[in-house]
């Protein structure tokens, strides 16, 4: 009995089902995780075999590389009226995606994904 004075203990236990908000944000972050992961090969140059999911990220006619958060298909409002972070290489591109994972983790963007998750569930509901 020992041991168990040296853990943390609490009373909570674990739940048996998520609410949709924990699921929003657990599925977001892993396609963030999944961006991170494409980006690493390109950065490192390595080419991968079969299917590959589209990058949140693109270079535009200034030489700047943009990126954006996407949920669904559809980009996530940041801020009022702004998608997407300014980056000056792959690098910032890969910078930007860590905080957008701390973000979602958080849930600083509940209220948005709930918004873009309604109004893709009434397009399943015609």
């Amino acid at each position: 009995m020992t041991s168990l004075n040296n853990l943390n203990l609490t009373e909570d236990v674990k739940p048996t089902g998520k609410s949709e908000t924990v699921e929003r944000r657990q599925r977001l972050v892993t396609s963030i995780q999944h961006q991170i992961s494409q980006l690493n090969t390109t950065i490192q140059g390595i080419d991968t075999l079969g299917r590959k999911k589209p990058d949140w990220y693109w270079l535009n006619d200034k030489g700047e590389y943009l990126v954006s958060l996407r949920y669904g298909k559809q980009p996530v409002e940041l801020q009022k009226g702004k998608y997407s972070v300014k980056c000056e290489d792959l690098e910032g591109v890969l910078v930007a995606l860590e905080v957008f994972k701390e973000v979602v983790e958080k849930g600083e963007l509940d209220s948005k994904l709930q918004v873009i998750a309604n109004a893709i569930r009434k397009n399943f509901k015609r």
